[in-house]
């Protein structure tokens, strides 16, 4: 199992920042598109709908086991609104992966998807697609 957690700034290159580190998880080519994609759109949800301020974190987790990764995008928010149908981004995130949800605690909002990896072939650390580098600087 790999556990890793990034905390993010509430500005918009945290999106790339969350995009460069799924994009060095040891995960085949199409779950890690799919997961790039799902976690852009959590971290901007994070960024127009959790009212953060200049000192807040977003903190992105993963955790990538024999059969699926989880990621979670995490923040002070009150997290997404319990309407019957989500809106767009949570669209994204519910067609990319195969389960996600929401856990909301005390002082931190937690939104999760999980993609399964069973029968994918397992790529590279570091397996940068076009346009990707390194996430270093990130605090880990």
């Amino acid at each position: 199992m790999l556990h890793a957690s990034h905390r993010l700034a509430p500005d918009p290159v945290s999106i790339v920042a969350g995009r460069r580190a799924i994009a060095e998880l040891p995960i085949g080519a199409r779950p890690k598109a799919m997961a790039k994609l799902a976690a852009s759109e959590l971290i901007t949800n994070s960024l127009e709908h959790a009212g953060l301020r200049r000192g807040d974190v977003i903190e992105l987790r993963t955790e990538v086991t024999d059969g699926h990764l989880r990621v979670s995008v995490c923040d002070p928010g009150p997290g997404p609104g319990r309407r019957t149908q989500p809106g767009l981004g949570l669209k994204v995130v519910e067609r990319a992966s195969a389960r996600w949800g929401v856990e909301r605690g005390d002082e931190v909002s937690c939104v999760w998807f999980e993609i399964d990896l069973a029968g994918e072939p397992l790529g590279a650390r570091g397996d940068l697609q076009r346009g990707d580098r390194p996430a270093h600087g990130l605090a880990r």
